[in-house]
This record gives C-alpha cells, sequence and structure tokens, in this order.
C-alpha cells in the first residue's frame, strides 16, 4: 500500500512539473507554485495540502513568502528544511534583481526608477529609506539604504546621505522610501526631511532630483506633486 502510495505522489509530482515546464508558472495557482517548491525539501510526501495549509495560514501567497522560519514551522506539514527553502526565496529574488542593476544604467523616468528601486523592499515588513546617486551622464553610481525604521517610520540619515554622494562623487540624486501601511502619501515628516535633504545636497553641489514613496503597488513622487514639487527648486512649501 506505501508503495501504490508513493507511486501516485510521484506521478502527481511529474504532472505538476510538467505543467509548470510547458506552459510557466503563470499557467499555475497560488497553491500549485508552493506545492511545487515544497516537492523539493519534502520529497517523500504529498505537499498540495501543505501548500493549502500555508495559505490559509498566512492568508496569501505573498505572505506565505514573507513569513519568518518559526511562523513557517508552526504549520502542520512543514518541515525545517520546506521553511527554510521559502525563507530565502525572496533574499534570493532580492539578490537576482541587485545583480541585475550592478551595471550602470540611465534612469530617466520615474516608472524606470520605481522599478529598478522596488526589489530593495521585497523582504521587509519595516520602512526603508534608500538614495539613488546619479553621474553626469545620469547613470546610476549606486543605489544605498541610508535607514531602516519599524513598520512606523524611519529618519533620514543626513550624515550617511552626506557621506554617500561624497564618497560617490554623485552629480544627482534621488531619495526613495516605502510606507508599509500602504498608502503612499507623504506624511509631513517626508516634506521635512525632503526639504532639509534638499538643502544640505545644495551645499554640497548636489542636486536632489525627486523623492519617491513606495507602498504596495502604487507609489507617488513629489516631484509630480504640484504642491511639493516647489522643494526641487528650493522654494518653501
Amino acid at each position: 500500500m506505501k508503495k501504490t502510495t508513493e507511486n501516485l505522489h510521484h506521478g502527481h509530482k511529474k504532472k505538476v512539473r510538467a505543467q509548470f515546464l510547458e506552459s510557466g508558472l503563470e499557467s499555475m495557482r497560488d497553491h500549485e507554485v508552493l506545492e511545487m517548491l515544497l516537492f523539493y525539501a519534502i520529497p517523500r510526501k504529498d505537499t498540495n495540502e501543505t501548500a493549502h495549509r500555508l495559505i490559509n495560514h498566512f492568508g496569501s501567497f505573498s505572505k506565505v513568502l514573507s513569513a519568518d522560519y518559526y511562523s513557517l514551522c508552526q504549520v502542520e506539514g512543514m518541515t525545517e528544511m520546506a521553511a527554510c527553502l521559502i525563507t530565502t526565496l525572496l533574499p534570493v529574488f532580492r539578490r537576482y534583481a541587485d545583480d541585475l542593476i550592478s551595471v550602470k544604467k540611465q534612469l530617466n523616468t520615474t516608472e524606470e526608477i520605481v522599478e529598478y528601486i522596488t526589489p530593495k523592499f521585497l523582504d521587509t515588513q519595516n520602512e526603508k529609506i534608500f538614495v539613488i546617486c546619479f553621474d553626469k551622464n545620469h547613470s546610476v553610481i549606486c543605489s544605498r539604504q541610508l535607514d531602516e525604521g519599524d513598520i512606523k517610520n524611519a529618519s533620514l540619515k543626513f550624515r550617511s546621505l552626506a557621506s554617500t554622494v561624497l564618497e560617490t562623487k554623485a552629480i544627482s540624486c534621488i531619495l526613495v522610501h516605502n510606507h508599509p501601511s500602504g498608502i503612499a502619501l507623504p506624511s509631513m515628516d517626508d516634506i521635512a526631511a525632503t526639504q532639509e535633504a534638499f538643502k544640505l545636497l545644495k551645499s554640497l553641489k548636489v542636486r536632489l532630483e525627486d523623492h519617491i514613496i513606495i507602498a504596495d503597488r502604487s507609489y507617488k513622487s513629489l516631484l509630480n506633486m504640484p504642491k511639493y514639487s516647489r522643494i526641487f527648486y528650493d522654494v518653501e512649501v
């Protein structure tokens, strides 16, 4: 009986892998993607039920991927190896994205900047602040994290900002931070920090081009918001 059950599992796994190879990940439902991933960490068991339990427990596919190791281990059917596998996925995705953009490239639109920097926020529930530095050709010199806070806020480290632009000999830069709350609108603290950063960078002969706020699948560019665009022309708002 055991042999028959194992043969059934093997046949099902083969069918799922064939679906992926023939039709791609887009053809698979969320639980099927998790199920296939778990094949390699839990090879001798049916992982379909475990995949369903994970999504039911955490609420969505994305929340499963961002869950911590110990929480994953609490779900029935999960093993330490499986929990370890899942917790490596987002860091691996971010490493992949970082490697793709490690070569200097030009970013000329807000959309390109958001696409470039979004992977930096994949594996966090906290607020992070990044600066993207550009050379005279507007090619990226570096993107560096300046600070990280709790889920409510992170403060802009002006000393770190100054040292980064001086070290890289940046001509201009853009600030980007995320709002874990899911609302991309700038707070009064965001506005005040942007004004202060503009003045600091101006004294260093570096132009602050924009401050972009990312939240879930939305973003706001302060430069493109008429109420706040004056900041970048050294006009108080």
